[in-house]
């Protein structure tokens, strides 16, 4: 999203408020670990720290936090668990 218009990524008139970006943020961000856990875990033959944490015999656990600044006073934060 870095340097991007907002209201060209998402033109169905969303108010992309800090809120809105670090929800959306999470999304993409848990979406994308629980994919390379996914290919991790399918990947044959392969040995590395995040083969344990992701293998089919365990389900990837936790909560993200994504915290965006607009300035020192002005930020938002969005938490919740890696569903």
């Amino acid at each position: 999203y870095n340097l991007k218009n907002l209201d060209e990524i998402f033109p169905d008139k969303t108010l992309t408020t800090t809120e809105f970006m670090a929800r959306q943020i999470h999304r993409d961000l848990v979406e994308l670990l629980l994919k390379e856990c996914v290919e991790i875990g399918d990947s044959s033959g392969s040995s590395g720290s995040n083969d344990q944490a992701c293998s089919s015999d365990s389900k990837l656990e936790g909560k993200i936090l994504v915290k965006l600044w607009e300035s020192h006073k002005a930020w938002a934060s969005y938490e919740a668990a890696i569903e």
